[in-house]
């Protein structure tokens, strides 16, 4: 599991995961692309569902459902293994572009996942510049041990430390 909040980034480290397992011999060699994305699926590629699917009589496939790639045919079809589950489901056409490579994801679709090892990625898509707020700064807080001597000696209004012992 890989985790990053920004889309380009989690775009460009789903490829790398994708070429890495590749080159070890690790993905099928049938590949379809999907709308807006520059990478293809392949056999063996993990991946999650970006909107909800409803399959024709069966139940409906969950946002962020991750799965397997477990066949693509001839004909486009992409044959998935849903993760947790033995499910299997078959999807064609505009089906398929609710998927995406699921190597790198945001950090809230990774919340309560287990996984044998995970990688978090922070800072590189920050802006470098603060941005402005509308609110004022938070009042600065007293040292401790002196606000409320500070506190008495202005109602009072009596300097801390010249007050008169009340035996004098």
């Amino acid at each position: 599991m890989i985790a990053d909040a920004s889309n380009k980034e989690i775009d460009r480290l789903n490829a790398r995961a994708q070429h890495l397992r590749s080159e070890r011999g690790e993905l099928g060699a049938r590949e379809i692309y999907l709308t807006d994305t520059h990478y293809p699926i392949r056999e063996g590629d993990h991946v999650a569902f970006i909107a909800q699917h409803r399959p024709p009589r069966q139940p409906r496939v969950e946002n962020g459902t991750r799965a397997e790639v477990t066949r693509i045919g001839r004909n486009g079809t992409v044959t998935l293994t849903l993760d947790g589950s033995e499910r299997e489901i078959t999807l064609e056409g505009k089906d398929t572009d609710s998927l995406r490579l699921a190597y790198a994801q945001h950090v809230y679709r990774q919340q309560g996942a287990t996984v044998e090892r995970s990688v978090v990625l922070t800072g590189g898509w920050q802006p470098a510049r603060s941005q402005p707020t509308s609110k004022p700064p938070a009042p600065a807080m007293a040292p401790t041990g002196t606000s409320h001597a500070t506190n008495s000696a202005k109602k009072d209004k009596t300097p801390t430390g010249s007050r008169a012992s009340p035996n004098a």
